[in-house]
């Protein structure tokens, strides 16, 4: 008896010390994970914005505590000066030498339209984007406050600020074709068609090979009824980019695509609806009605960002309608609420992927609906 308690008190007391020394240790992992430091800070890929003016309007430094949310921010506020390129510009973060994080902002800066008219080197040979009055080249910079104020405003939906202000970067930089490209985009998102047309067509023959302006084009005319011009749009789009000619296929009636016989781009294979998945004489339920219970998902994939809907700011949520059979797949895709430039697309090829286990009524697998949303945000 004396054995087996001075046994039990040993158990313990080996348990006690155990625990001391092991939440200490967590305790300290835990408190080195809320005080990580931001051990460095690069801005890259600049040349002719510099570096000083860039960390103006990134709020993280080296030596404070490291915030991913913040850092996030620094990245939008980058973004929101309108001189880089949303497609290239990255965020990259690493973990320092001294146990901190290294923040990179790899910025891919907008192609100088006109280097004679719209800017002049400083002393390091960069631009400078400070606010007008100080020293400096004042007309540069007044175009890129105007760029990065209309990426702002269109954000915002704020639509005739953003066209105002893409006019002012126009007049600072004439043959800034981004600055028109995204002049016509405002105008578009405000039905203003004649006005978008021009500056597309400006922004195309600026840069003949930007596709997207083509791309664009091509939505406006369907949108004033012409057809025929979106027809030629098309078949540009088709021999040099699917994805594009794609998105703008889906944008024709299926009479305008009978009628000027308008062929499917080659591997097109998802459309917008597959009721052929469903069967007519099959009972459907309402998800959580009826008695019958909800299916469990096991598997969902994030719907993929397009290059052109990044390219134009676009953002929101894609809300489709499914059957998810009993056999435990997806059939009957209804699109509820779609998004341009391939979103929904996407959305749908996501849905498609989602693997789950049928609802049950019952005790018995039925097929049920269910509405299914994707989330889409630029940054």
């Amino acid at each position: 008896m004396i054995q087996r308690l001075s046994f039990s008190l040993s158990m313990l007391l080996i348990t006690f010390v155990s625990l001391t020394i092991v939440r200490p240790v967590a305790a300290q992992q835990s408190l080195a994970a809320r005080d990580l430091l931001v051990e460095d800070l690069e801005i890259r890929g600049n040349r002719r914005v510099q570096r000083e003016e860039i960390l103006k309007y990134v709020q993280s430094q080296p030596g404070e505590r490291y915030n991913a949310e913040q850092v996030r921010r620094d990245f939008e506020a980058i973004l929101g000066l309108g001189l880089f390129d949303p497609l290239k510009t990255k965020l990259l973060e690493h973990n320092g030498p001294r146990g901190g994080k290294i923040i990179i902002f790899q910025v891919s800066e907008f192609p100088d339209p006109d280097a004679d008219q719209t800017s002049a080197p400083t002393d390091s040979g960069q631009t400078s984007v400070s606010p007008p009055g100080q020293e400096g080249v004042i007309y540069q910079k007044t175009g890129s406050q105007a760029m990065a104020e209309g990426v702002k405003f269109l954000t915002a939906g704020e639509l005739q600020q953003a066209a105002e202000s893409f006019k002012q970067a126009i007049e600072a930089a004439p043959k800034n074709a981004r600055a028109h490209y995204l002049l016509g985009l405002s105008l578009s998102k405000l039905g203003r068609s004649s006005e978008a047309l021009t500056a597309y067509q400006q922004a195309s023959r600026l840069d003949p090979a930007d596709l997207a302006a083509h791309y664009e084009l091509g939505k406006v005319y369907l949108a004033s009824g012409d057809p025929p011009a979106a027809v030629e749009k098309y078949r540009l789009l088709e021999g040099k980019d699917r994805s594009l000619a794609g998105y703008l296929y889906g944008l024709f009636s299926k009479e305008q695509i009978s009628s000027y016989q308008i062929p499917a781009p080659e591997g097109m294979s998802v459309g917008e609806s597959l009721d052929q998945a469903a069967r007519p004489d099959a009972q459907i339920f309402q998800a959580g009605r009826e008695g019958a219970g909800k299916p469990v998902i096991t598997y969902r994939e994030r719907a993929s960002y397009t290059e052109i809907a990044r390219r134009n700011y676009v953002s929101g949520v894609v809300v489709l309608s499914a059957i998810f059979t009993k056999e435990g797949r997806i059939g009957s895709i209804r699109v509820l609420r779609r998004l341009p430039d391939g979103l929904t697309q996407q959305a749908i090829k996501a849905a498609q992927l989602i693997r789950f286990e049928p609802a049950t009524r019952n005790g018995e697998p039925v097929d049920v609906r269910l509405q299914i949303e994707y989330d889409f945000a630029i940054y």
